[in-house]
């Protein structure tokens, strides 16, 4: 079973460092040069490096008062709030919050509704966790969140935040006591943007390689539970006498 459980984790490390390599454009076959960010590393060589905000609108989020209770009143609006961070953990697309929101709310706040597509990023407590809108969504004020352009795919953006950017996310919250990325380091976060067949490809080898692991996972996670039961059987087993152990009458 331990032997197991280190499988595991050797898994999780080799599918985190294989999916920031598939990312950055590593396994593309092309000629590298330095992208002069560490987090990013060697890229491509004909890949431009641009600051997000100038391929994808950046949109904020908000929360309405609290003390009015009127603006809480009939909510029906999906709202994406810092309760959801567990569910982005594991998964890429948002298709259902576990708060909502009124239209009064967002009406008396500067939160509105964001479109399906919208790429969303936790930058309080929990920082990093993202997802794609599945349908139209509000977010609270603790995600900042990204209207990609023609130039850059949803899923590519959202394959770069979860792997390739938590290092990077890390560095900016690093030493603060309230972990936070403060606006104007959201404003000066910069992406690669290769041409958009080659974020499909990236997309399309990062889904492949992650899909062998899960059933990877999968399998070595039922292993563990097979071999769990056999030891509560054969302890059972020894301490009621049904199995003969050596030097012990029964």
């Amino acid at each position: 079973m331990t032997k197991k459980r280190s499988l595991v984790e050797l898994l999780h490390e080799r599918l985190r460092s294989d999916q920031i390599r598939i990312s950055c454009g590593r396994t593309l076959g092309y000629g590298v040069r330095p992208s002069g960010h560490d987090w990013l590393g060697h890229i491509p060589s004909h890949w431009p490096v641009e600051r997000l905000k100038y391929v994808a609108r950046l949109e904020s989020g908000h929360t309405p008062s609290r003390s009015n209770e009127v603006l809480w009143m009939d909510c029906r609006i999906p709202w994406v709030t810092l309760n959801d961070v567990g569910y982005l953990q594991t998964h890429e697309y948002v298709d259902e919050t576990v708060n909502l929101i009124s239209a009064q709310g967002l009406a008396a706040s500067s939160a509105r509704v964001l479109s399906a597509g919208t790429v969303v990023l936790s930058r309080d407590a929990t920082v990093g966790r993202c997802g794609i809108l599945a349908v139209p969504m509000a977010t609270s004020q603790h995600f900042v969140n990204w209207i990609c352009s023609e130039s850059l795919r949803p899923r590519f953006l959202w394959l770069l935040f979860r792997w390739a950017m938590q290092t990077h996310f890390d560095a900016l919250t690093a030493g603060a006591t309230l972990k936070t990325i403060g606006m104007p380091d959201v404003k000066r976060m910069v992406v690669p943007v290769p041409p958009v067949e080659e974020q499909d490809r990236i997309v399309a080898e990062a889904d492949t390689l992650r899909s062998r692991a899960t059933k990877a996972l999968y399998n070595l996670d039922h292993q563990i539970k097979l071999l769990h039961e056999r030891r509560q059987a054969l302890i059972t087993a020894a301490v009621t006498g049904e199995m003969e152990v050596p030097g012990v009458p029964k």
